[in-house]
């Protein structure tokens, strides 16, 4: 059976977003029950809001690390109206740094 051009095109497309939408919301529901013991994220919502304009709705992923000896932090936030930023912190800075995610193509 021949399969018209724009389904071949297509189906990679749909399958990939499918993934990573599936991806995101699992993960996405195994972080968000944690985020109460980790204070250091009550300090990007309140970055975010003064700096962006987000109220934050949930964090999409979250960890703390260590890297040569400092401290680092690192979340996914997902604002209400739809936003994406990425915030990371090595210590000893005070602020997070805060980029907003751009769309991506699998």
């Amino acid at each position: 059976m021949r399969v018209p051009f724009s389904l071949k095109v297509l189906l990679p497309i749909l399958v990939c977003t499918n993934l990573a939408a599936t991806n995101l919301a699992t993960y996405a529901q195994t972080t968000t029950g944690n985020d109460k013991n980790q204070p250091w994220l009550d300090l990007i919502t309140g970055q975010m809001a003064r700096e962006k304009q987000c109220e934050v709705g949930f964090f999409v992923y979250f960890r703390e690390g260590n890297l040569g000896g400092m401290s680092t932090y690192e979340a996914r936030v997902q604002c209400v109206d739809g936003r994406q930023f990425d915030a990371t912190k090595i210590e000893p800075a005070i602020m997070f740094e805060i980029k907003e995610c751009a769309v991506t193509v699998c």
